[in-house]
């Protein structure tokens, strides 16, 4: 709840106070937690998949200037909530990996056994996608959140 509760009271102040992430960016330098604008951007996009900031002083400044009490209280629950989805997701594709693996006849003795009491054999879900083409990236732009993935170009 928490690693999710610290973004949207910023996008709700974003919203409330119609900020543009420059503008943003010169809020929290004024309070000495200087973010570069592209950071901040990327922590409110939901694509980007950002679970938070890794750092207390953060929270601290989020919980700041969004008036957010419970963040104030306690920034450091926030940070380590943040911290925990962090680590399990790690832990999910590390055991998808291994998984995908698995279903190529390259076992491992390795085995989350978390994980594959919750989500099971996922091996039988693995598409394997064959590279057609490789193109020239040096004059192609995309966003961050769409590298590293197959494309339909």
């Amino acid at each position: 709840r928490k690693s999710i509760h610290w973004k949207n009271a910023l996008i709700k102040y974003i919203r409330a106070n119609k900020l543009t992430f420059r503008e943003l960016s010169d809020k929290m330098y004024e309070i000495g937690k200087g973010k570069h604008e592209v950071t901040l951007r990327s922590w409110v996009n939901k694509e980007s998949h950002i679970v938070g900031p890794r750092d207390v002083d953060s929270f601290i400044a989020v919980a700041y200037l969004t008036n957010d009490t419970e963040m104030l209280n306690d920034p450091d629950s926030f940070c380590e909530a943040c911290r925990e989805v962090r680590s399990m997701r790690i832990r999910i594709l590390h055991f998808i990996g291994l998984s995908i693996l698995k279903s190529f006849g390259k076992t491992r003795t390795e085995h989350d056994e978390l994980l594959f009491y919750i989500a099971g054999d996922i091996s039988k879900m693995a598409r394997l996608l064959q590279i057609e083409k490789i193109i020239d990236v040096n004059n192609l732009s995309m966003s961050v959140y769409m590298t590293n993935r197959p494309q339909n170009l």
